[in-house]
């Protein structure tokens, strides 16, 4: 299985296929901003798509034939402050639903501690509590 984020593409299938994987779940670059990915070989996994929005993949994982399944989520959160707080709506959402294993990869785009980062401008800690 394979995750990209960012991918600023809008149809996956030609790179799911030259990097030789036979299946995808997909959310949409809108413009040249966002696109996240997941993609793999049936033969080996099993993935349930449970919620596919601009800022994130949700799906359930079943390595096979026989372990048990999983929750994965990949997030690629908006760099808009409004936007990106559906995200966080989201994962709470879905926490109440998940019952078990849950892994979340991430990029948030969002920091909660000025030694997170280098540069740039400070850091709204209004903001970053929200986080």
């Amino acid at each position: 299985m394979l995750v990209l984020i960012e991918t600023k593409i809008t149809e996956h299938k030609s790179l799911t296929e030259e990097l030789k994987f036979d299946s995808q779940i997909q959310a949409v670059a809108n413009g040249l901003s966002g696109g996240i990915m997941i993609i793999w070989n049936e033969d080996t996994l099993k993935l349930e798509d449970l919620l596919i929005t601009p800022q994130g993949i949700h799906v359930s994982i079943k390595v096979l034939p026989n372990s048990p399944s999983w929750f994965f989520s990949t997030v690629y959160a908006s760099t808009d402050f409004n936007t990106r707080t559906d995200i966080w709506k989201e994962l709470c959402s879905l926490s109440s639903t998940i019952n078990g294993e849950w892994l979340i990869t991430r990029d948030f785009n969002k920091v909660l501690h000025a030694r997170e980062k280098l540069g740039g401008s400070n850091i709204n800690h209004n903001r970053a509590s929200i986080f």
